[in-house]
Protein backbone atom coordinates (compact mmCIF):
# COMPACT_ATOMS: atom_id res chain seq x y z
CA UNK A 1 0.00 0.00 0.00
CA UNK A 2 3.08 2.41 0.93
CA UNK A 3 4.23 1.73 -2.25
CA UNK A 4 1.76 2.98 -3.95
CA UNK A 5 1.19 5.92 -1.98
CA UNK A 6 5.16 6.91 -2.99
CA UNK A 7 4.97 5.74 -6.52
CA UNK A 8 1.82 8.48 -6.82
CA UNK A 9 3.54 10.88 -5.14
CA UNK A 10 6.49 10.48 -7.67
CA UNK A 11 4.26 10.69 -10.49
CA UNK A 12 2.15 13.55 -8.93
CA UNK A 13 5.90 15.18 -8.67
CA UNK A 14 6.92 13.97 -12.45
CA UNK A 15 3.66 15.73 -13.81
CA UNK A 16 4.23 18.73 -11.80
CA UNK A 17 7.86 19.00 -12.85
CA UNK A 18 6.59 18.70 -16.38
CA UNK A 19 3.72 21.16 -16.34
CA UNK A 20 6.29 23.91 -14.70
CA UNK A 21 9.23 23.20 -17.53
CA UNK A 22 5.65 23.36 -20.06
CA UNK A 23 4.92 26.34 -18.57
CA UNK A 24 8.10 28.06 -18.05
CA UNK A 25 8.03 27.06 -22.26
CA UNK A 26 5.32 28.47 -22.90
CA UNK A 27 6.02 32.34 -20.94
CA UNK A 28 9.45 32.30 -22.61
CA UNK A 29 7.78 31.63 -25.96
CA UNK A 30 5.43 34.21 -25.00
CA UNK A 31 7.85 37.15 -23.94
CA UNK A 32 9.58 36.19 -27.21
CA UNK A 33 6.81 36.87 -28.85
CA UNK A 34 5.91 40.16 -26.89
CA UNK A 35 9.64 41.11 -27.74
CA UNK A 36 9.26 40.64 -31.07
CA UNK A 37 5.72 42.29 -31.59
CA UNK A 38 7.09 44.97 -29.43
CA UNK A 39 9.98 45.73 -31.48
CA UNK A 40 8.31 45.65 -34.63
CA UNK A 41 6.06 48.20 -33.42
CA UNK A 42 8.82 49.96 -32.49
CA UNK A 43 10.23 49.86 -35.69
CA UNK A 44 7.17 50.46 -37.59
CA UNK A 45 6.73 53.79 -35.14
CA UNK A 46 10.04 54.42 -36.20
CA UNK A 47 8.94 54.40 -39.60
CA UNK A 48 5.96 56.45 -39.60
CA UNK A 49 7.75 59.05 -37.59
CA UNK A 50 10.80 59.07 -40.50
CA UNK A 51 8.03 59.65 -42.86
CA UNK A 52 6.17 62.17 -40.65
CA UNK A 53 9.51 64.21 -40.53
CA UNK A 54 10.09 64.07 -43.94
CA UNK A 55 6.36 64.72 -45.55
CA UNK A 56 7.00 68.11 -42.82
CA UNK A 57 10.25 68.59 -44.38
CA UNK A 58 8.89 68.42 -47.78
CA UNK A 59 5.67 70.74 -46.53
CA UNK A 60 8.39 73.21 -45.07
CA UNK A 61 10.38 73.87 -48.51
CA UNK A 62 7.37 73.38 -50.57
CA UNK A 63 5.75 76.50 -48.22
CA UNK A 64 9.71 78.33 -48.80
CA UNK A 65 9.00 77.79 -52.62
CA UNK A 66 5.60 79.35 -52.32
CA UNK A 67 6.55 82.38 -49.91
CA UNK A 68 9.77 83.09 -52.60
CA UNK A 69 7.79 82.53 -55.09
CA UNK A 70 4.69 84.97 -53.94
CA UNK A 71 7.17 87.51 -52.65
CA UNK A 72 9.01 87.53 -56.43
CA UNK A 73 5.49 88.79 -57.55
CA UNK A 74 4.50 90.89 -55.18
CA UNK A 75 7.34 92.60 -56.26
CA UNK A 76 6.51 92.80 -59.65
CA UNK A 77 3.21 93.42 -58.97
CA UNK A 78 4.49 96.19 -56.89
CA UNK A 79 6.21 97.83 -59.29
CA UNK A 80 3.79 97.98 -61.97
CA UNK A 81 1.06 99.11 -59.07
CA UNK A 82 3.53 102.01 -58.75
CA UNK A 83 3.77 102.95 -62.10
CA UNK A 84 -0.08 102.28 -62.67
CA UNK A 85 -0.70 104.71 -60.21
CA UNK A 86 0.94 107.20 -61.51
CA UNK A 87 -0.17 106.90 -64.85
CA UNK A 88 -3.52 107.19 -62.94
CA UNK A 89 -3.22 110.29 -60.68
CA UNK A 90 -0.72 112.46 -62.89
CA UNK A 91 -3.10 113.50 -65.47
CA UNK A 92 -5.11 114.99 -62.35
CA UNK A 93 -2.19 118.09 -62.75
CA UNK A 94 -3.88 120.55 -64.43
CA UNK A 95 -7.02 119.93 -62.00
CA UNK A 96 -4.48 121.01 -59.04
CA UNK A 97 -2.74 123.76 -60.22
CA UNK A 98 -6.19 125.33 -61.24
CA UNK A 99 -7.29 124.61 -58.05
CA UNK A 100 -4.94 125.91 -55.40
CA UNK A 101 -3.00 128.64 -57.70
CA UNK A 102 -5.93 129.60 -60.34
CA UNK A 103 -3.43 128.78 -63.13
CA UNK A 104 -5.35 127.26 -65.52
CA UNK A 105 -5.07 124.51 -67.99
CA UNK A 106 -4.74 126.83 -71.12
CA UNK A 107 -1.78 129.14 -68.98
CA UNK A 108 0.37 126.04 -68.40
CA UNK A 109 3.93 126.33 -69.90
CA UNK A 110 5.00 123.04 -69.23
CA UNK A 111 4.09 119.57 -67.93
CA UNK A 112 6.31 116.74 -67.81
CA UNK A 113 6.50 113.32 -66.34
CA UNK A 114 9.00 111.31 -64.91
CA UNK A 115 11.50 114.34 -65.69
CA UNK A 116 14.95 113.10 -64.48
CA UNK A 117 17.92 115.94 -64.49
CA UNK A 118 21.82 115.28 -63.57
CA UNK A 119 24.15 118.08 -62.50
CA UNK A 120 26.99 117.56 -61.45
CA UNK A 121 27.38 113.65 -61.35
CA UNK A 122 24.20 114.18 -59.39
CA UNK A 123 20.19 113.15 -60.47
CA UNK A 124 17.33 113.90 -59.32
CA UNK A 125 13.66 112.72 -60.87
CA UNK A 126 10.93 114.09 -60.44
CA UNK A 127 7.47 112.19 -61.01
CA UNK A 128 5.33 115.47 -62.56
CA UNK A 129 6.49 119.13 -63.27
CA UNK A 130 4.45 121.85 -64.39
CA UNK A 131 5.52 125.30 -64.76
CA UNK A 132 3.20 128.18 -64.41
CA UNK A 133 4.05 131.97 -65.62
CA UNK A 134 4.20 132.16 -61.64
CA UNK A 135 5.45 129.01 -60.18
CA UNK A 136 6.49 125.71 -60.53
CA UNK A 137 4.99 122.52 -58.85
CA UNK A 138 6.90 119.36 -58.84
CA UNK A 139 4.42 116.62 -57.36
CA UNK A 140 5.67 113.33 -56.09
CA UNK A 141 3.26 110.47 -56.01
CA UNK A 142 3.43 107.12 -54.44
CA UNK A 143 1.30 104.22 -54.08
CA UNK A 144 1.34 104.23 -50.15
CA UNK A 145 0.88 107.70 -48.27
CA UNK A 146 3.76 107.05 -45.51
CA UNK A 147 5.07 109.71 -43.48
CA UNK A 148 8.71 108.73 -44.28
CA UNK A 149 8.23 109.24 -48.27
CA UNK A 150 6.66 112.71 -47.14
CA UNK A 151 9.75 113.60 -45.19
CA UNK A 152 11.75 112.09 -47.95
CA UNK A 153 9.85 114.53 -50.82
CA UNK A 154 10.72 117.25 -48.24
CA UNK A 155 14.09 116.89 -48.64
CA UNK A 156 14.40 116.81 -52.22
CA UNK A 157 12.00 119.87 -52.73
CA UNK A 158 15.16 121.40 -50.51
CA UNK A 159 17.60 120.50 -53.46
CA UNK A 160 15.06 120.46 -56.42
CA UNK A 161 15.85 123.93 -57.59
CA UNK A 162 19.65 123.10 -58.53
CA UNK A 163 17.81 120.84 -61.09
CA UNK A 164 15.13 122.89 -62.91
CA UNK A 165 16.19 124.58 -66.06
CA UNK A 166 17.71 128.32 -65.82
CA UNK A 167 14.75 129.87 -66.91
CA UNK A 168 12.61 128.74 -64.08
CA UNK A 169 15.10 129.10 -61.44
CA UNK A 170 13.79 132.14 -60.19
CA UNK A 171 10.36 131.12 -60.14
CA UNK A 172 8.74 129.97 -56.46
CA UNK A 173 8.93 126.23 -56.20
CA UNK A 174 5.80 124.56 -54.45
CA UNK A 175 5.55 120.74 -54.15
CA UNK A 176 2.47 118.48 -54.29
CA UNK A 177 2.54 114.76 -52.45
CA UNK A 178 -0.23 112.39 -53.64
CA UNK A 179 -1.24 109.31 -52.83
CA UNK A 180 -4.11 106.93 -53.62
CA UNK A 181 -5.21 107.23 -49.53
CA UNK A 182 -3.56 109.65 -47.11
CA UNK A 183 -4.65 109.41 -43.26
CA UNK A 184 -5.51 112.28 -41.32
CA UNK A 185 -1.82 112.36 -39.58
CA UNK A 186 -0.06 112.40 -43.08
CA UNK A 187 -1.54 115.09 -44.42
CA UNK A 188 -1.00 116.98 -41.06
CA UNK A 189 2.67 116.05 -41.58
CA UNK A 190 2.42 117.31 -45.26
CA UNK A 191 0.75 120.73 -43.98
CA UNK A 192 3.57 121.40 -41.82
CA UNK A 193 6.05 120.98 -44.69
CA UNK A 194 4.03 123.17 -46.43
CA UNK A 195 2.81 120.68 -48.91
CA UNK A 196 0.23 120.35 -51.35
CA UNK A 197 -1.22 116.74 -50.09
CA UNK A 198 -3.27 114.86 -52.63
CA UNK A 199 -5.19 111.71 -52.41
CA UNK A 200 -8.49 110.12 -54.42
CA UNK A 201 -11.45 111.95 -54.02
CA UNK A 202 -14.42 113.20 -56.45
CA UNK A 203 -12.41 114.60 -58.89
CA UNK A 204 -9.38 111.72 -59.43
CA UNK A 205 -6.86 113.70 -57.22
CA UNK A 206 -8.81 115.56 -54.51
CA UNK A 207 -6.55 118.40 -52.60
CA UNK A 208 -6.80 117.39 -48.77
CA UNK A 209 -5.15 120.35 -47.16
CA UNK A 210 -7.42 122.30 -44.74
CA UNK A 211 -9.68 125.54 -45.55
CA UNK A 212 -7.46 128.39 -46.19
CA UNK A 213 -3.77 126.30 -46.21
CA UNK A 214 -1.34 128.02 -47.89
CA UNK A 215 1.92 126.42 -49.84
CA UNK A 216 5.11 127.03 -48.80
CA UNK A 217 7.69 127.67 -51.77
CA UNK A 218 10.74 126.14 -51.60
Amino acid sequence: MSVDVETRISQVEQAVLQLTARMEEFFERLERALEKERQERQRSLEEERRARQQALEEERRERERQIREMNRQWGHLAAKYGTLVEDLLSPSTPYVVETVFGCSRENILEQAERVRRRKQGRSMEFDVLVVCPDFVLIMEIKSQGRAEYVKAFVEKMKQARDFLPEEYRALPIYGAFAAPHLDADVIAFGERQGLIMLAVGLPLLEVKNSPGFQPKAF
